[in-house]
Formats: structure tokens, sequence, C-alpha cells
């Protein structure tokens, strides 16, 4: 009887919100940049020769998207700080991919009209430009603010803060 532990040894994972966002960011936040990569790196490797660069610079973004999964799954220790930093990183990076994409199409003539894609600048500036960044803004606000505000995670913040004090 003795392999049976009382209710109160049990240690929780309360990993909640923190394992919904690492869905989001994998299953949501990963095919969104990918989409917004491949447009962004086939208008930027045509107007100018910076598309290597920019090439590189995605390649680091993905590696970061999905290092701040695993450093959020795992609950390691600098979770909340990688999770802030991707957070902010990811609204950049995706507003300036948003922009090239937006200023892009605003130039190709026949996409605005009675035979275009959209009937009006304002349409295709709210399907390009202004839903895309309310979704990213809400996005990476929204989850910026959790790991601000959240009593949980600032719970999380002091435990491995006294856990490395002790050590």
């Amino acid at each position: 009887m003795d392999d049976f532990k009382k209710p109160y040894e049990y240690e929780e994972e309360k990993k909640g919100f923190i394992l919904a966002f690492v869905i989001m960011l994998i299953a949501f936040d990963m095919p969104i940049s990918l989409f917004h990569i491949v447009q962004a790196y086939n208008i930027i490797n045509r107007v100018s020769a910076f598309g290597t660069v920019f090439l590189i610079i995605c390649i680091l973004f993905l590696i970061f998207l999905l290092l701040t999964s695993v450093f959020c799954y795992r609950l390691w220790k600098n979770m909340v700080t990688i999770a802030k930093t991707y957070l902010i990183v990811d609204a950049v990076f995706t507003t300036f991919c948003t922009f090239t994409i937006f200023i892009y199409n605003l130039g190709i003539k026949g996409q605005i009209g009675k035979n275009g894609q959209y009937t009006s600048v304002f349409a295709m500036t709210a399907v390009l430009l202004i839903m895309p960044l309310v979704i990213l803004f809400g996005f990476c606000g929204g989850w910026y603010l959790y790991f601000t505000r959240s009593k949980k995670i600032k719970e999380f913040v002091n435990k491995s803060s006294k856990n490395d004090q002790n050590n």
C-alpha cells in the first residue's frame, strides 16, 4: 500500500492555457506564417536582391516559433520571457510580410474594378491589410496580456525564481 500516493502528494502540471497557446502556435500560427513567408519571399525575391537575407530571417523566425512551442510545452523557466519576445517578433515580422504583400498587390493593374478580384481599393485594403492585422494584433496582444497579467503565470515566474535562488 505504500505505492499509492495521497492526493496532496501529487504535483499537478497546470498547462491549460499554455497548452492552448502551444496548439495555436503549431496549428494556426505556423501555417499562417508559412503562407505569409512564401508570398512575401516571392515578392521580395523578384523586386530586390534581399531574397536570400529574407529567407534566412524567415528560417530563423520559424525556428524561434518551434523553440517557443517547446519551451512553453515543457514549462521551462524562461518560458514567459521567450513567449513574450516571440509575440513581439511575430507581430513585427508578420506586419512586415502583410505590408509587403499588400503594397505589391496594390501595384498590380487589373486587381481592382469590375473584372478584377476586388471591387474597390477599400475592399482590397480590408482583405489584404486590415483583417490580417486585426487578427494578428488580437492574437499577439491577447496572449501578451495573458503572459503579463495572469495569476498562474506570475506564480510560475515566482516559483521559477525561487528555484533559481535555492540552486
